[in-house]
């Protein structure tokens, strides 16, 4: 869950980080839906082992502008990427997932009038709906 990437500032990434919540390894499988800093190519899964706590930082790769940041950045969004938690043999592990961009300009007139912050924590699909 994220926005589209353009800022007025350089390195305004959009991205993503997996929180290992459960003790022993967590085993994740990542498949971003943009390149990526780490050189991961959009659509390809890759499979990432954490343990309880570690955290796991996945940025989407900035896309080259002819004159730098004028008018805007603009790197890969990351929305729609799929983070899952592998059984491994004791059962899926529970992991977080936050997303978001640093420094991203959403407006609806198109014209660059912020350039903030933003982060979500992403909800698995099971609490989709649901008041708690």
């Amino acid at each position: 869950m994220n926005y589209k990437n353009w800022s007025n500032t350089n390195n305004s990434n959009c991205w993503f980080y997996v929180v290992a919540a459960d003790t022993g390894t967590t085993t994740i499988e990542i498949t971003p839906t943009g390149n990526t800093m780490g050189g991961w190519v959009a659509g390809t899964t890759y499979t990432v082992t954490l343990t309880q706590g570690q955290v796991y930082n996945v940025m989407g790769q900035m896309i080259a502008t002819p004159f730098g940041c004028n008018p805007v950045c603009t790197g890969y969004d990351l929305t729609g990427s799929l983070i899952r938690s592998v059984n491994t043999g004791s059962g899926c592990k529970k992991i977080a997932v936050f997303s978001g961009s640093g420094r991203i300009s959403i407006t609806c007139n198109n014209n660059q009038s912020s350039s903030d912050n933003y982060m979500v924590q992403a909800m698995p699909k099971t609490a989709w709906g649901k008041n708690i």
